[in-house]
């Protein structure tokens, strides 16, 4: 026996050192970029990759007083009762992502608010760690809109450029054709609330010249584009020559009216006549030189203008796609058509006619995904409104503008980018030359990403392997690599042209270490368990027969235990969690949710788990009670030695004085070392527990399906044990209560 417990010791010391190994929380290096209304994930993890699905993972932000909580997890469950008031609803950890050591938060609908430090905190039983995430918010305001505001006296064009709703406050800048800044002669920037609206005014002397107007952050840009032609600054010199001249003739006919009325009284009547209809048709003809003026500036012609560079759009998002009029005359009254240019048929997208939207023949992809807005054209802006964006909208769109007397076009490439999920490095153990394997795989891109290896300074690695695989309309990579450097940090990064997620490991000296002791280690072992697995096999064999003879002889056991051994179990109330409330005759407990205010901490009461002891102890014999477990989806049975630690936060095995299996997370296991999960024909509503004292057993039996469920044998009682009933650990929604049952 001795030899088996040095055995045991050394077999439960290999364990102990791998599960002992020390982690580090890591978070991106640079700051997290994120757009106000979209969603963003704040990267965080544990390297080595083990889980924390045990462990304490708290986000709060570091920037505020008070340390004011983000998001909690904590014993299997989030809690955020205490959480900031403007990130309820919009915060969640992905539990299956815990497993993998991946603590990311994602933080939807970002608002400016959410701007700054933010901590990641994860805490297991024996340390804890922290990394800092820096969140950049940036708001993208409305598309610039270019005002012509007329001419000066020396002919230069008025150009006037807006945009609203920005954050943090935009650079907007004047260009030409060449790209050459321009300075504006006016600036003026306003802030609404959170967000900065801005106004630059410049005036234009060049005829035939594409003048934009850029309003740009760092990671977004906005662009209108107007064209000055030479007929915009010839109709300007011809309207100045042909008013000056209406107003010379204009002149000149009231002077001749002023004769004609002085002469009046000394003509004839029919000399008056002839004059009057000379002086009329003379009027007239001016007036039709004036109407004529003002025709030829109504006539004027239109250009349609569109973007001379692609349009870059992210799935899932909105998109505008530049069209408009120069000079910036209204098409209210015009038919705007957008279709697709690299289709056959020229399908259509979205049709305005008589003032209003035609969509009976628009393709059936785009049905509910476009928008004109009305308010606009009468600014010349026909730009189209393309929400939540698809990949197969990528290609080439035709905005056609026609009026009654001519029609004109501009061609959209619009390019579209899937981001897919964040980069996911997986630790695939060591080769014989203590090599270790990493494997990265992200999913979801489009077009293809490229992934690639990076070592802390930044230098490039080959991938071993690589696979690209496409999935409908999305790309899926995985690269892997060998790393044989210890104290190095290995980057993953998958990018677009516009886009890039990354993922960090870091290669510490003792994985290494950890790696050729664990060889050394487990080739002991190997050979030790092999020479005690034979006394093993004949000690369970042992207790195989017993439990299978249990399951043979239960009912009509069953029977003989309710007669004979079973006994009154009343609930001792003054040692239940404050949170539990016990029946006035001890029979029921059910978790009320109690106010811990004024609570005597001092008497013999449990202070973690929601859990209460029977008032009667027992030191020899056996004895047997049941209890209703029915509805309750979080409960513990058994029994506590009389001395057993209820103050502490501590596993309740049988180490610690506790004898109890129970059910949590949809799972039945022991409290055994190590716990002990095991699986049941049917949910148990009734349970029975059997305590035989001299010879060191606890049984557990469901007992409408008369099974057997566990057994705790060979155990060594030396002190009193008390019926133990537990409602979970610290917290429990459901408020069926666990019944102790005597109709039998």
């Amino acid at each position: 026996m001795k030899f088996i417990c040095l055995t045991l010791l050394l077999v439960s010391g290999i364990t102990d050192s791998k599960s002992a190994e020390r982690f580090e929380v890591v978070g991106p290096a640079d700051p997290v970029f994120a757009v106000a209304g979209e969603d963003v994930i704040l990267p965080c993890s544990v390297t080595p990759n083990i889980s924390v699905v045990e462990m304490r993972v708290e986000w709060f932000r570091a920037d505020q007083k008070d340390l004011q909580l983000v998001h909690l997890y904590d014993n299997h469950e989030d809690r955020n009762t205490d959480q900031i008031q403007s990130y309820r609803g919009r915060t969640k950890l992905t539990h299956q992502e815990l497993l993998k050591g991946n603590a990311s938060l994602k933080l939807s609908t970002v608002r400016v608010s959410d701007e700054g430090l933010y901590k990641c905190f994860i805490q297991s039983k024996s340390q804890s760690d922290d990394a800092t995430v820096n969140v950049r918010v940036e708001a993208i305001g409305s598309p610039p809109v270019i005002t012509v505001d007329g001419f000066d006296h020396s002919g230069g064009l008025h150009l006037q450029c807006e945009s609203e709703g920005w954050y943090p406050e935009p650079v907007l800048e004047w260009l030409d054709s060449e790209g050459v800044s321009l300075s504006s002669e006016t600036t003026e920037t306003h802030r609404n609330m959170d967000r900065y609206n801005v106004k630059h005014t410049i005036t234009v002397h060049h005829s035939n010249d594409k003048i934009h107007c850029r309003v740009k952050l760092r990671h977004h840009m906005l662009e209108a584009l107007i064209i000055t032609t030479n007929n915009m600054f010839i109709s300007w010199r011809t309207s100045v020559v042909l008013i000056s001249a209406a107003v010379v003739l204009i002149v000149i006919a009231g002077i001749l009216i002023a004769m004609f009325v002085h002469k009046n009284r000394a003509l004839n009547y029919r000399m008056r006549r002839a004059e009057y209809i000379f002086q009329m048709k003379f009027i007239c003809l001016t007036l039709l030189l004036v109407s004529g003026i003002a025709d030829s500036r109504s006539a004027e012609r239109f250009e349609v203008v569109g973007p001379a560079d692609p349009v870059f759009a992210v799935a899932g998002e909105d998109v505008i796609l530049p069209c408009s009029v120069t000079p910036n005359i209204s098409v209210e009254d015009m038919r705007v058509e957008w279709f697709r240019a690299d289709q056959k048929d020229l399908q259509l997208v979205h049709l305005y006619d008589n003032h209003e939207d035609r969509n009976t023949n628009q393709i059936q992809s785009y049905r509910g995904r476009t928008k004109l807005a009305h308010q606009e054209l009468l600014r010349g802006n026909a730009s189209l409104k393309l929400s939540t964006v698809r990949v197969s909208d990528e290609g080439l769109y035709k905005c056609f503008i026609q009026s009654k007397s001519q029609s004109d076009d501009a061609t959209v490439n619009v390019r579209v980018e899937a981001i897919g999920s964040p980069p996911v490095i997986t630790v695939d153990g060591f080769d014989h030359s203590g090599g270790l394997h990493l494997q990265c795989e992200s999913e979801g891109w489009y077009p293809e990403p490229v992934l690639e290896w990076l070592d802390s300074e930044g230098v490039s690695l080959s991938s071993e392997t690589t696979e690209t695989h496409r999935n409908m309309d999305r790309y899926n990579v995985k690269h892997t690599i060998t790393v044989h450097h210890s104290n190095d940090k290995i980057h993953c990064r998958v990018k677009l042209r516009h886009h890039m997620l990354e993922a960090l490991i870091i290669t510490t000296n003792n994985m290494f270490i950890s790696w050729r002791t664990s060889v050394i280690l487990i080739s002991v072992a190997v050979v030790l368990i092999v020479i005690t697995g034979a006394v093993f096999a004949y000690k369970y064999r042992e207790r195989d027969q017993l439990l299978q003879s249990q399951k043979i002889i239960l009912p009509k056991a069953l029977t003989h235990l309710r007669k004979h051994t079973a006994v009154k179990v009343i609930l001792d109330a003054d040692t239940a969690h404050p949170r539990l409330g016990v029946s006035d005759d001890g029979k029921q407990v059910r978790n009320e949710n109690r106010d811990l205010n004024g609570v005597d901490w001092e008497e013999d009461r449990f202070a973690y788990d929601l859990a209460v002891l029977g008032k009667d102890g027992f030191s020899s014999g056996s004895f047997y009670f049941e209890v209703q477990v029915k509805d309750q989806t979080l409960w513990d049975l058994g029994v506590a030695r009389e001395s057993s630690d209820r103050k502490s936060r501590i596993n309740l095995s049988p180490e610690r004085g506790y004898w109890i299996v129970g059910r949590r997370d949809k799972k039945y296991r022991a409290r055994d070392s190590p716990s002990d999960t095991f699986s049941v024909r049917v949910e148990p509503q009734r349970v029975g527990v059997l305590v035989n004292y001299e010879e060191g057993s606890v049984s557990f039996y469901d007992v409408e399906s008369m099974s057997h469920i566990y057994s705790y044998t060979g155990q060594c009682f030396n002190e009193k044990l008390y019926p133990f009933i537990g409602l979970g650990y610290r917290h429990n929604n459901n408020t069926t209560p666990l019944i102790i049952c005597d109709d039998y």
